[in-house]
């Protein structure tokens, strides 16, 4: 578990093995800036300011029907800090692994191979479109 005490780089490596072990259900990230208005003392840096920004992310079914499973017990923690579930199925950013991505990516360049191949192929003129 993550601890006060761990350095940037351990929690990196603490949140990381769950967000493996786990479908992700939100990805967050945050903006900082300095707030020049608020007026800093003499000498100071102006204060940060963060800007949190919150998506909730559902695996994508592009590649066909997917499973997902889910663990009681984060459900409940989730429930219980006003997850809304409704608006994860509904509105989710969907998303490949890093896998499906390289799949995807390759059949596509193969696709597009055979495409071009077929295009330079003076005798195959079953598959180009008509001429106008």
């Amino acid at each position: 578990p993550p601890s006060q005490r761990d350095t940037t780089q351990e929690r990196y490596d603490k949140m990381r093995r769950v967000a493996s072990a786990y479908s992700l259900m939100q990805v967050g990230i945050c903006t900082f800036h300095r707030d020049a208005a608020a007026g800093a003392g003499a000498g100071a840096a102006a204060p940060l300011v963060a800007r949190p920004f919150n998506f909730s992310i559902l695996p994508s079914m592009a590649g066909g029907p997917r499973r997902l499973m889910l663990d009681l017990s984060a459900c409940t923690f989730l429930r219980g800090n006003r997850m809304d579930f409704n608006a994860w199925l509904d509105a989710g950013v969907p998303f490949l692994s890093e896998a499906e991505v390289e799949e995807a990516t390759s059949a596509l360049r193969r696709r597009e191979e055979s495409r071009l191949a077929r295009e330079a192929d003076p005798a195959d003129i079953s598959s180009r479109p008509p001429r106008r």
